[in-house]
């Protein structure tokens, strides 16, 4: 039966370098157990200068073996821990770039859920415009938060129409318009003239070169959100306010 895998890397690394440090303390003393077996035999070859039997030819070469055993045993576990370092090094760059990779996908999904939700935002709008230009709340305020930025602009709005039904898309709309204009801190200077008896299909500012700059970011805003609007800077100098005409849709 299989032990549990419940002994961390550390602690196992720990245990395999006593158990080689045994290993090579009980080499070394075979060797040296046999080196002491054959001292003096050895040492008589070398003051009475006689050759070496066959058994201390063999001692030798056992005792050679061994410390080559010990020796090369170390360089091989040398050896095979830097196979092992360097694995672990390419394991940790293959999950560092595999990490990259999904951290890159899930950018990539995101920016495509996104993208997707956009188009399908946008395509209700539009096909929300083909009815009304109503707008919603979420749009009111983004209206609101760019134009606050010309609090106290005057302005005037009316419609581009040959005839006058207050409960028609076009009116409606001039109504929200005016409130918006005039929450975001606008002064709505209430031209009494209420249509201008001429038509059109689109959103039309006037205004001086000063307050083209506001007239510009309504019509920007405006644009973004479908809905089609158009500015033309006016050189009358009795002009002081902006001028905004609504068409029919």
């Amino acid at each position: 039966m299989s032990r549990p895998h419940n002994i961390d890397r550390k602690t196992l690394g720990d245990r395999l370098g006593r158990r080689e440090f045994w290993g090579e303390v009980f080499g070394w003393m075979v060797g040296g157990g046999l080196l002491i077996e054959y001292w003096r035999e050895i040492r008589d070859c070398f003051v009475k200068g006689q050759l070496p039997s066959w058994p201390l030819i063999g001692g030798l070469l056992v005792t050679l073996g061994v410390f080559g055993e010990v020796w090369f045993s170390r360089l091989a576990q040398k050896t095979t821990e830097e196979i092992q370092e360097r694995a672990d090094s390419d394991v940790a760059l293959a999950n560092e770039r595999a990490a990259e990779a999904l951290k890159a996908a899930a950018e990539a999904n995101l920016l495509a859920e996104q993208e997707r939700t956009e188009r399908v935002r946008m395509q209700e709008t539009l096909a929300r415009r083909t009815v009304s230009r109503s707008l919603t709340e979420r749009e009111r305020n983004r209206i609101r938060a760019r134009l606050q930025e010309f609090t106290g602009q005057p302005f005037i709005i009316s419609a581009l129409a040959d005839h006058h039904d207050a409960l028609s898309e076009q009116f409606m709309f001039i109504a929200e318009l005016r409130k918006l204009l005039s929450d975001s801190g606008w002064i709505d200077k209430k031209d009494p003239m209420l249509y201008r008896g001429i038509t059109g299909k689109s959103v039309k500012s006037f205004s001086r070169p000063e307050s083209e700059t506001a007239a510009q970011s309504l019509c920007d805003e405006l644009n973004a959100l479908s809905i089609n609007a158009s500015h033309v800077t006016d050189a009358d100098p009795t002009v002081r306010r902006i001028s905004i005409l609504v068409g029919t849709l």
